[in-house]
């Protein structure tokens, strides 16, 4: 009798340890597809900052030619070091 009582206790073990298993395989499931939705939304808000970022220069662009003289100092600056930018990039592209 004690051996059937030991058998059905390790029944019942294993029994537990296969219904945790399950239980554990949905919960990592259900993590996967979360992780993979947060990194859809983060890549998305990524993409969002940057285009909010090219809006807002375009806008200080714009403002830099409507703007006191401080700002189209500020704004002139930007556009040369823009243009260097580009000159460089010519550059480098005629080297090769």
């Amino acid at each position: 009798m004690a051996k059937r009582a030991i058998i059905e206790s390790l029944k019942v073990k294993v029994d537990q340890i296969i219904e945790e298993n399950i239980r554990l395989r949905n919960e990592y499931d259900a993590l996967l597809q979360q992780k993979t939705k947060l990194e859809k939304e983060n890549r998305e808000l990524k993409e969002q900052s940057a285009d909010k970022e090219r809006q807002l220069k375009k806008l200080e662009l714009k403002s830099g030619f409507m703007a006191n003289d401080d700002d189209k100092k500020r704004v002139k600056k930007r556009i040369n070091q823009l243009m260097r930018e580009i000159d460089k990039c010519i550059a480098l592209m005629n080297e090769e």
